[in-house]
């Protein structure tokens, strides 16, 4: 799938004549309320790559494989998104790409490489699975490990006898992951809306995980006796990154301005309910 939208990357820059394209360079059009909305889709579009660390000591030589995947996934993953982010809209234009309901596809058609379509449709498909597959070991072992805490029902600490896999942690994931795509659907809502709300949830979650983590990082390095000094820089970075993207989403409903368009219904209730779960879970814990 890597491959295949590679080489539609590249059939678009041999069909404009370039990799150039100029209204991108010269931020043509740049509005920094776009930027910030941006921010939050093109997050929910990168997160998982921290996923190896949920696998823990399953991992063969974990102190060596696990950061090892998270670094590389984080590195290719990143470079990766540029180069299609950029092709996607040096191939469409800025209007066209907005208007895409399914970009790669399209842009292949565009640039006279129809064919490819299909296959990029099926690569999608196995990377939703893949994806799905990631968010359920993760989501699964997280709940293992509130299990063993107590933070869980000591049930959901409970491993398959043959694999050792923790099963009904995962039947816990898996329900209401099935389960609430298709009461959105039934409902009569579609796949693009239910992504934007509950994608946007989502990344609030993992936007407060990592913030998190960026103040955990230098503390457990400080306490190990090592220097904590560039993972309290790139920490405190995220942090504020963090920190920044969350609160201008938010801040057109309570200041109206021409900067940052407002949201909205529910997207601007978005933030609110991720704040009372957020309450909810602390006064549980």
């Amino acid at each position: 799938s890597v491959t295949i939208i590679l080489v539609l990357c590249i059939a678009v820059y041999v069909h404009n004549g370039g990799v150039f394209d100029h209204p991108q360079l010269t931020l043509s059009g740049f509005k920094p309320g776009g930027l910030v909305v941006g921010m939050v889709l093109a997050i929910f579009a990168f997160v998982g790559f921290e996923s190896a660390g949920a696998m823990g000591q399953e991992a063969r030589d974990p102190g060596r494989s696990v950061p090892r995947a998270i670094l590389w996934s984080c590195a290719v993953v990143g470079v990766f998104y540029l180069i299609v982010s950029y092709a996607q809209l040096d191939g469409f234009g800025a209007a066209g790409f907005a208007k895409a309901s399914a970009p790669l596809p399209e842009l292949a058609d565009k640039v006279g490489l129809g064919v490819l379509s299909h296959f990029i449709a099926i690569g999608i498909t196995f990377s939703m699975f893949a994806c799905t597959l990631a968010c359920l070991n993760a989501g699964s072992r997280m709940l293992l490990s509130f299990a063993h805490d107590g933070l869980a029902p000591r049930a959901l600490a409970h491993t398959a006898p043959r694999t050792a896999a923790p099963d009904f942690a995962i039947w816990a994931v898996a329900i209401p992951m099935t389960a609430i795509p298709v009461i959105y659907i039934a409902a009569g809502s579609t796949d693009t809306i239910l992504s934007s709300e509950m994608g946007t949830l989502a990344t609030y979650g993992f936007m407060l995980a990592y913030a998190l983590v960026c103040i955990a990082a230098p503390i457990f390095l400080s306490r190990r006796g090592e220097s904590p000094g560039l993972a309290a820089l790139l920490g405190g970075l995220g942090v504020l990154t963090m920190a920044f993207v969350f609160y201008v989403s938010w801040v057109p409903q309570l200041i109206p301005n021409d900067v940052f368009a407002a949201l909205t219904w529910p997207l601007w209730a978005l933030p609110y309910v991720f704040l009372a779960w957020t309450a909810i879970g602390l006064a549980w814990y």
